[in-house]
């Protein structure tokens, strides 16, 4: 009896390991082509987001010398502005993940003027603000985002994805967009 187990046990791991190993050759090229995709379309996003975390830096600039309620967002988005810049040449989804603590700290440091009476009063404050409020995305931030979709498409269900990790397609988040900015 002992034997019959140990034969199939043997059995289903050579069937995992031959299914693993094929479901590892067909998803290799969707993979590769749609994180090609992905990473196309953040090339093309990048100079937009440098442009909207410069009018970012301006309006925390101006917080700052005006003695902002929030130190913690002040500095906070002088941390994430410096990891954005260092972090230029890094992998993708890297550099997606410091757009999206920018785009989150940006947030946090408009509600935190419009809701603070003096700031919200003090024009040199509100104009940077609003600037970097009002600045649009381009619609290549919808584009990443589909690209992203379908990479994860790619990456698939719960066989596929171990085997993605294995091969080092680990998962990439999408772009924060914010409500009403594309253009």
């Amino acid at each position: 009896m002992f034997r019959w187990v140990r034969r199939a046990l043997i059995v289903v791991a050579l069937v995992v390991l031959v299914g693993g190993g094929l479901i590892a050759l067909t998803s290799r090229p969707d993979l590769r082509n749609s994180r090609d995709d992905v990473d196309a379309r953040w090339v093309v996003l990048r100079p937009a987001l440098d442009s909207r975390y410069a009018l970012l830096a301006e309006a925390n600039d101006a917080v700052r010398s005006a003695g902002g309620p929030e130190r913690e967002i002040v500095t906070g988005i002088d941390t994430a502005l410096r990891e954005w810049r260092d972090d230029k040449r890094a992998s993708v989804p890297t550099q997606v993940d410091d757009a999206n603590a920018l785009e989150a700290l940006g947030r946090r440091l408009a509600t935190s003027v419009t809701t603070s009476s003096r700031l919200n009063a003090t024009r040199e404050v509100t104009q940077p603000t609003n600037r970097f409020r009002g600045a649009t995305v381009p619609v290549t931030a919808n584009a990443f985002n589909r690209a992203v979709r379908d990479y994860e498409g790619a990456r698939g269900g719960s066989l596929r994805r171990p085997i993605a990790a294995l091969l080092g397609y680990r998962s990439i988040a999408a772009y924060d967009l914010p409500a009403g900015a594309t253009a």
